[in-house]
């Protein structure tokens, strides 16, 4: 089996409001049935992403659109149909769980801490935040299939992510 190649692109952003611009610009492009997948260390800006795809892809303002720490799925019904999870506090396999075919087939799916969802979505968008030199620094790492869904509608991030 020929494993394909992935694409990787580094984002910085210097402050919150450029992570919501950033997450509004993937938000743009999204379709039925994607997979976005968030991970980074507490407080490191996943919700400030998800909230700027959710409401470019939606036009759900910003403010009403909330984290889903304690009820592990919030659904946005758009279109495209959004269901935000969080699986911070999600101990075991995301399949036990069996929300993946809860869900609608062609609903986006918007995880946080989703570490464990890296083998389970093979055609995803991944995107790692770090934190920077600054208090309000942090990197983005972008990682999708160069054969898959998301290389057409990402394939000049470069240009695709200039934010001025």
């Amino acid at each position: 089996m020929c494993q394909s190649k992935m694409t990787q692109t580094i984002l910085s952003s210097h402050s919150e409001d450029l992570t919501l611009q950033i997450g509004r610009k993937i938000g743009y492009v999204v379709k039925p049935g994607d997979r976005i997948l968030l991970s980074g260390d507490l407080g490191a800006g996943k919700t400030r992403l998800a909230k700027g795809i959710i409401s470019a892809a939606t036009q759900v303002p910003v403010n009403d659109i909330t984290s889903p720490t304690f009820s592990i799925a919030v659904k946005y019904d758009g279109p495209p149909v959004i269901y935000h999870v969080d699986l911070y506090r999600i101990v075991g396999d995301f399949e036990d769980l069996g929300l993946d075919d809860q869900l609608e087939p062609d609903a986006i799916i918007i995880a946080e801490w989703a570490e464990s969802l890296v083998n389970f979505y093979n055609d995803a968008l991944t995107i790692n935040i770090f934190y920077g030199g600054s208090e309000t620094d942090r990197e983005l790492k972008l990682q999708y299939r160069s054969d898959g869904n998301w290389a057409g509608r990402l394939n000049r991030p470069s240009h695709f992510f200039s934010l001025r």
